[in-house]
């Protein structure tokens, strides 16, 4: 069943109701990935997949159905070859485990860990760049500062080692009443493109912010090392 979304002209986004694992689920709305982009990127690529193979398990009967937003056209598609977008869930849930699965393992990752990643993927060379916008919790932004980071090569380095290694994407986690500092970098067009397809730079803030206070540490240790 398709329902169209509020707001929406012409047909452009639709609501599916999608019957997926409520534990999954769970666990990934509690790390705080991007769920409903994941989802929606997911869908879309199996709307344009040659073979597709659909799983109507009885288990999946018994969970509730969810709504996921995505394209119109999209939406159709696969619920004219396959009858609902539940019969052909069982490769995004493989997709949304896998982000959950390495959600888990980043977030246990030690500082020297953290630096030793950013540091271990090459920018692309040559090339036009992007400007792009990444907000962060201010605290973040500051607490790099005043400890001598340079913020801005830091920001831009973890934006490709996000685009490069494929990270999850996290919707941001912090409220509304929590200050907030937008940081501009220049990277090279294939990682702004890339991060524009999971939803913008944004959805990298959680590693941006992990590396700026990996290096904060860092540079504050060397410093009480040396005085």
């Amino acid at each position: 069943m398709l329902q169209l979304v509020a707001g929406s002209m012409g047909g452009g986004m639709v609501a599916a109701r999608v019957r997926l694992d409520p534990g999954l689920l769970r666990e990934a709305y509690g790390l705080g990935l991007d769920v409903a982009g994941i989802l929606r990127r997911a869908f879309t690529e199996l709307a344009s997949a040659r073979l597709v193979l659909p799983s109507y398990g009885p288990w999946r009967k018994r969970w509730p159905p969810v709504r996921v937003r995505g394209p119109r056209r999209v939406w159709e598609a696969l619920v004219w070859r396959f009858g609902s977008l539940s019969a052909v869930a069982a490769e995004p849930e493989f997709i949304l485990d896998y982000h959950v699965k390495r959600m888990r393992e980043f977030m246990a990752m030690t500082d020297d860990e953290i630096r030793e990643l950013l540091w271990s993927v090459r920018a692309p060379d040559g090339g036009p760049l992007r400007k792009v916008k990444v907000v962060l919790p201010k605290a973040v932004v500051e607490a790099a500062r005043e400890s001598g980071v340079a913020v801005g090569p830091v920001v831009k380095r973890a934006l490709c080692v996000f685009a490069a290694k494929n990270l999850p994407p996290m919707s941001p986690a912090f409220g509304p009443d929590v200050p907030r500092a937008r940081v501009w970098a220049w990277v090279p067009r294939p990682v702004a493109e890339k991060l524009s397809k999971v939803g913008g730079p944004s959805r990298a803030w959680w590693f941006v912010a992990r590396a700026l206070l990996a290096c904060a540490r860092k540079a504050r240790e060397v410093v009480e090392r040396g005085g």
